[in-house]
């Protein structure tokens, strides 16, 4: 079976595809997303809720620690901050897309940007890609660390 083919689709205005740049991209991973203590692809794979827009956030605009703050406050279950970089997300044939100015206010997260999963259709394109960042993401920030 073929990969997706594809083109992206066009960002909406007010939205900026990150490139070249320095920062981290912070994912919180609900505790379920384990498979025997080890991350697994689902903590980067995007739900049918998403549309292909897998939530993230940007380490210019907002730190580990209030991101997961930020998270939690909402009743979401989070077990930390995991964080991969812009090279990962482009190695993965993937792109970062910052949206912050875009977010409602009841629902704004600081600093919000999206992995843009839209061009590929199938789960499989897809959790190759949530598999790769997987395997290079870093835990950033736990709720029982003293940061």
């Amino acid at each position: 079976m073929s990969e997706d083919t594809q083109e992206w689709p066009d960002l909406d205005l007010g939205e900026e595809d990150i490139t070249n740049s320095s920062d981290a991209c912070f994912r919180n991973v609900n505790p379920k997303f384990f498979v025997n203590g080890v991350l697994s692809s689902a903590a980067f794979m995007p739900t049918q809720n998403d549309d292909g827009e897998l939530s993230t956030a940007r380490s210019s605009k907002v730190n580990p620690r209030q991101h997961y703050e930020e998270f939690t406050r909402r009743g979401l279950a989070s077990s930390g901050v995991y964080s991969v970089t812009t090279d990962d997300i482009q190695e993965a044939d993937l792109r970062w897309i910052d949206n912050d100015s875009l977010q409602e206010d009841s629902l704004r997260m600081t600093g919000h940007a999206y992995i843009d999963y839209r061009i590929y259709s199938s789960k499989g394109a897809r959790k190759k890609r949530a598999r790769l960042l997987a395997h290079k993401a870093t835990r950033v920030y736990s709720p029982d660390s003293t940061e």
